[in-house]
């Protein structure tokens, strides 16, 4: 099985787009992180 490599910018990008949804919901930034996370994993599958 592969692993998802994530780079360092790739890494920032999240935090920062975490951050930036956080400003009006932190539920939904978890949310919205989650699921780009969980589709970089569906892209190997």
């Amino acid at each position: 099985m592969t692993r998802d490599v994530w780079t360092r910018p790739a890494r920032d990008d999240l935090r920062e787009i975490r951050a930036y949804i956080a400003q009006d919901s932190e539920r939904y930034a978890r949310v919205v992180v989650g699921r780009l996370v969980a589709s970089v994993r569906r892209l190997r599958e």
